[in-house]
Parts: C-alpha cells; structure tokens; sequence
C-alpha cells in the first residue's frame, strides 16, 4: 500500500517498455489516498445496499428511496453512506 500511494510506475517507450519507478510529492499521495478511500467507500456502499435489497426483497420499479432518521422522513436522489449510518 505504501508503494502504491507513495510512488507511481511508468513504462518507458524506447527502451523495451522498462518500468520506471518516480516518487509522488505529497499532493499526489494524498490525491492518491483519497481516491482509494472514495473507491473504498463506493464499493462498501454499494455492497451494503445489494445486500440490503436482497434480505428484504427488492422491487425492480422502485420510484424512491426514503430515509427516516431523527430529523423526520426525506427523500433523496442519491443517498450517502453516511445517511445510512445514521439509522443504525
């Protein structure tokens, strides 16, 4: 993990495609770090909520999503991991 977000690899035309090893400055580490956790996040997501339809049967036709939580009853066109959290 450590190679991966703190260095990149890149193949050299020319010289039989031979891999390069280049160090990331701390900008793109971080970028790099930030868009695991968003894969991360995404997919965590998405499995908790196939999950979800399949133990509680999904509806093909589904029109909304609601979340109840302490505010009171919403709609919303994407809903967050975080809104999920909430509830339990």
């Amino acid at each position: 993990l450590k190679a991966a977000l703190c260095s990149r690899t890149m193949r050299a035309p020319g010289e039989g495609g031979r891999a390069i090893r280049m160090p990331n400055n701390v900008h793109k580490a971080a970028e790099c770090r930030d868009a695991l956790a968003k894969h991360l996040y995404q997919s965590i997501f998405g499995q908790v909520v196939r999950r979800t339809n399949d133990s509680i049967g999904h509806r093909e036709h589904a029109t909304f999503c609601g979340v109840l939580d302490i505010f009171g009853f919403e709609f919303f066109a994407v809903n967050s991991f975080e809104q999920l959290c909430i509830n339990f």
